[in-house]
């Protein structure tokens, strides 16, 4: 295993409210749902350069800065997380026709020093307090918006600290 330093910018957004979601759809409608918003998640997301680097239940983690280093990672990541909101009040329009059910999401952004070890299968281990940091606003950001880390609005040429999306209803 070869290991690397690297400045990253880590998207954690993670459903509020999943378990009574369960409750309300029968496992095919639920799991239809899942694949819907994650499809179009994974297509905004890479849209802006970042790569999908787990997905777990109804959490998505997306990394900036791997495994192409941009000076504008954070920029990119911040940019995405807006068009992801934007992008799920249009699906909660079809899931309320559908299933009569709105998505609620918490989303964290957090830029910082990782060690990479990339594996002989492709696949590569992070380890830094970043992951923990984007954690930590997400699990601290109101439904349906982005909270940044410190270390992700300095790398950002303009504040805001949150990004707060309209939303149809």
């Amino acid at each position: 295993m070869r290991q690397m330093h690297r400045v990253i910018t880590i998207v954690t957004s993670d459903w509020k409210g999943s378990t009574s979601l369960g409750e309300q759809l029968d496992a095919e409608s639920l799991r239809e749902v899942q694949t819907r918003y994650f499809d179009e998640m994974r297509t905004v997301f890479e849209s802006h350069g970042g790569t999908i680097e787990k997905i777990i239940g109804d959490a998505i983690v997306v990394v900036f800065g791997l495994p192409v280093l941009h000076e504008d990672d954070a920029l990119r990541a911040v940019a995405a997380a807006a068009e992801s909101l934007r992008t799920l009040a249009s699906l909660n329009d079809q899931f309320a026709q559908v299933y009569g059910i709105r998505l609620l999401v918490r989303t964290g952004i957090a830029t910082g020093e990782v060690v990479l070890e990339e594996e002989g299968s492709g696949q590569h281990v992070l380890s830094g307090a970043v992951s923990v940091t984007a954690t930590a606003m997400e699990q601290s950001a109101p439904p349906d918006e982005v909270l940044l880390a410190p270390s992700t609005s300095r790398s950002r040429p303009c504040p805001p600290l949150r990004l707060r999306e309209p939303h149809s209803r």
